[in-house]
């Protein structure tokens, strides 16, 4: 249900407007610019605009530590680690 389209700025991704499931009637009205961006991608981006440490607070893992780290083995802390910001990511998992 999700179509991209290329503007000035690398393009975006948008709900299809013939799209008719409840999620679409949600977010139909929203654009997703970076589902088409890698991490690296992202991280290079807000380096490049001044912004890297807003990104440097995003948090990804679902099961976070008792300290609030993140727990290093859920599949966002693997993504993560994949996508090349292992650095993130505890090389210790529990």
């Amino acid at each position: 249900e999700v179509e991209f389209r290329d503007d000035q700025h690398g393009g975006y991704c948008k709900i299809r407007d013939d799209a008719d499931s409840p999620a679409a009637t949600i977010f139909k009205n929203f654009v997703f610019p970076v589902l088409q961006l890698s991490k690296l991608d992202m991280q290079e981006s807000a380096a490049e605009r001044g912004f890297l440490d807003v990104m440097e607070l995003t948090w990804f893992c679902h099961n976070p530590t008792p300290d609030g780290q993140p727990c290093g083995t859920c599949n966002p802390c693997n993504y993560t680690r994949n996508e090349g910001l292992g650095r993130r990511v505890p090389k210790v998992s529990r």
